[in-house]
C-alpha cells in the first residue's frame, strides 16, 4: 500500500547531495556537492554558502504542490483539478501523494538544518569568530522553526528530530505533543533573535527582525491551542503585541505603495517582504513552479507550460471581494476582459478572454517580461512567507485579543493601513471576523488561509466547522453562459489535521501510539 517511495529513513535523513547553480544575490556561487558531516568550514563565507540552499531548493517540493494544496485548496480559495481538488472537497486520504511529499519535504528542511548546526559547531575553523558561527546556526534554526510550524499546524503531534545521524540507526521514533512542538519552535526563534544581526548586506537573508516577526505569527497561532473556553492565552497575545509592535515601530519594513507590484519578479525582496523563499529561473527544482500550474496557457508563459486553464478561484473567494476591492482582486484572479500590460508586454499586454476566474497571483508572464527570469516550469519570482501587511493584521488581532470588538487606535491604524493601500474604506471598530476576512483577502493564493482556519479552530472549533460548511467551494466561471452549481462541504473534526502518510504509519508503529512529552533537557 505504498503510494510514495520514501520511508522514515529517507524522510528524516539529511539530503547529502546539494546542487545549486544560481544568479541571485547570495545564491550566486559555485555548485556545492557532497555536503556531509565531514565537511570542514574555513571561513564565515563558507558557512554562509553552506546554508544558502535553505532559502530555496530544500523547500521546493513543499512549494511546488503543498503550498497551494494545503493553504488555498484546503482553505477554500482555489479549485485545481489536477488531483488537488481532493483538498477542496476533503476527500484526501493517507495515501495522497501531496500529503506524503509535503511531509517528506518539511522533514528534509529539518534534516538540512540539523546537519548544518552540527557541522558548524563541530567542523568549522576555530579562527571563525563565535558570533559568526552563532549567526549562521541561527539561520538554520530559523528554517527549522518554520518547517516545524508548518508540520504542527498540518499534522499536530509530530516527531521532533534533532539528530539525523542517530536516526539512521533507529528510525522508530515517537510522536511528540503539539504543544511541545510549538515550544521547540519558539525556542529556535528566540535563539535566532538573540544571534542574528539587525540587517544583512544580502537581500533576502533572515535577520533578527525576520525572526521577531515570525515569532509573532507563531504566538498568535499558538495562543488558542487547546482552549477549553473559547478564548486565547492572554500572555501569548501580549507576546504578539510585543514582538509585532517592535517590528512595526522599529523594523525596516513598510507597505509597498501598489499592491500588484508585490508580485512582479523585479520587486523580489522589496520593503514589504519580511521573509520569502528565493527562486531562480534555471531548471525545475530551483525555480518557482507556480506559473506553470496557474497560468491559463503557454501564450502567457512563453514556454511549453501554462496548464492552468481549468484552475480557478472558488465562488467563496470571489464573494470576499467587493466591487471597491478591485486592486487586490485583479492581482489575485482574473475576470473576463481584465488587462495585464506587464504580461506579454511586447504584444501590448494580455487580455483575459477565458470564461473562468483564472489565477493571476504569481503568474508573471514570459521571459521577456521578466528580464529573462522565466523558463519552463521555473520562474525567478519569490514565494512570500511573511509580508509586512500580514504582520499589521496580526498586530491588530492581538490587540483585539478576546474582546468581541475594539476601537483601539493602534489596532485600527495597523488594520486600516492595509485597507487604505487596497483602496477600500477604513473601519472605526474591529471584530475577529473582520480581521480574519481581511487576512483572507490580502493573502489569498499565498498558501495561508488554511493555517488561519486551523489557528481559529484551536479555540473555537464549532464556529470553524460552521464557517467551513458555509464556504462556497464551487468553481467560479463568471464568463460562462451558465455558472456551475454551488458546492458546500463539511469536514469532520478529525480531518482538520492531515492524516500521517500511510508509508510512515506502516513502518513506524509508534505513529499509532499517543504522543509523548519532548525532553527539553531542563
Amino acid at each position: 500500500m505504498k503510494l510514495h517511495t520514501t520511508n522514515n529513513k529517507t524522510i528524516f535523513a539529511f539530503l547529502f547531495l546539494v546542487i545549486i547553480s544560481c544568479s541571485k544575490d547570495f545564491l550566486d556561487r559555485e555548485p556545492l556537492d557532497a555536503l556531509t558531516i565531514d565537511t570542514y568550514y574555513n571561513s564565515y563565507d563558507e558557512l554562509r554558502a553552506a546554508v544558502a540552499p535553505m532559502y530555496s531548493t530544500v523547500w521546493f517540493e513543499y512549494n511546488d504542490k503543498g503550498s497551494f494544496s494545503f493553504g488555498d485548496c484546503l482553505g477554500g480559495n482555489m479549485i485545481n483539478p489536477w488531483s488537488y481538488e481532493e483538498f477542496v472537497y476533503f476527500t484526501y486520504t493517507s495515501l495522497n501523494n501531496t500529503i506524503a511529499t509535503g511531509w517528506a519535504s518539511l522533514y528534509r528542511v529539518v534534516g538540512h538544518a540539523n546537519i548544518h548546526i552540527v557541522n558548524i559547531m563541530e567542523k568549522s575553523s576555530p579562527s571563525i569568530p563565535e558570533e559568526q558561527k552563532l549567526q549562521v546556526i541561527s539561520e538554520a534554526r530559523f528554517m527549522r522553526a518554520l518547517a516545524y510550524f508548518y508540520l504542527v499546524r498540518l499534522w499536530g503531534d509530530v516527531p521532533i528530530i534533532t539528530d539525523n545521524i542517530a536516526l539512521k540507526d533507529n528510525y522508530i521514533v515517537p510522536l511528540n505533543r503539539a504543544e511541545d512542538v510549538y515550544q521547540y519552535i519558539i525556542n529556535d526563534l528566540k535563539f535566532a533573535i538573540s544571534n542574528l544581526p539587525d540587517s544583512d548586506p544580502e537581500p533576502g537573508r533572515v535577520t533578527s527582525w525576520t525572526a521577531k516577526a515570525l515569532l509573532a505569527k507563531v504566538y498568535i497561532a499558538f495562543s488558542g491551542f487547546n482552549s477549553t473556553d473559547g478564548t486565547r492565552d492572554e500572555a501569548m497575545l501580549d507576546s504578539v503585541i510585543y514582538y509585532a509592535g517592535d517590528v512595526i515601530q522599529n523594523g525596516p519594513y513598510d507597505l509597498m505603495e501598489n499592491y500588484p507590484d508585490l508580485f512582479l519578479t523585479k520587486n523580489d525582496n522589496n520593503i514589504e517582504s519580511i521573509f520569502a523563499w528565493q527562486w531562480i529561473s534555471n531548471n525545475y527544482g530551483d525555480g518557482n513552479s507556480f506559473q506553470a500550474y496557474f497560468a491559463v496557457s503557454s501564450d502567457v508563459t512563453g514556454c511549453e507550460d501554462g496548464w492552468g486553464g481549468a484552475v480557478t478561484a472558488t465562488k467563496g473567494l470571489a464573494e470576499m471581494f467587493t466591487a471597491s476591492d478591485e486592486i487586490r482582486r485583479k492581482a489575485t484572479y482574473m475576470m473576463p476582459n481584465d488587462t495585464f500590460p506587464e504580461i506579454m508586454s511586447s504584444e501590448g499586454g494580455y487580455i483575459h478572454t477565458g470564461e473562468g476566474a483564472n489565477i493571476k497571483k504569481y503568474v508573471v508572464g514570459r521571459p521577456e517580461d521578466n528580464d529573462g527570469q522565466v523558463r519552463f516550469m521555473s520562474a525567478g519570482n519569490n514565494t512570500y512567507i511573511l509580508r509586512f501587511a500580514e504582520l499589521l493584521l496580526i498586530y491588530s488581532e492581538a490587540i483585539l485579543g478576546n474582546r468581541a470588538s475594539t476601537t483601539d487606535a493602534e489596532a485600527l491604524e495597523a488594520f486600516n493601513r492595509v485597507r487604505q493601500r487596497a483602496g477600500v474604506s477604513t473601519r472605526t471598530s474591529l471584530s475577529f471576523m473582520q480581521i480574519f476576512d481581511e487576512k483572507r483577502r490580502e493573502l489569498a493564493l499565498e498558501g495561508n488561509t488554511w493555517f488561519e482556519i486551523v489557528a481559529w479552530w484551536y479555540f473555537q472549533s464549532e464556529a470553524v466547522l460552521e464557517y467551513i460548511s458555509t464556504q462556497n467551494r464551487g468553481r467560479y466561471l463568471p464568463g460562462a453562459e451558465e455558472e456551475p452549481s454551488d458546492d458546500y462541504f463539511s469536514p469532520p473534526n478529525s480531518k482538520m489535521q492531515m492524516p500521517y502518510p500511510e508509508s510512515e504509519v506502516l513502518q513506524n508503529p509508534l505513529f499509532n501510539e499517543p504522543p509523548v512529552p519532548y525532553d527539553f533537557g531542563e
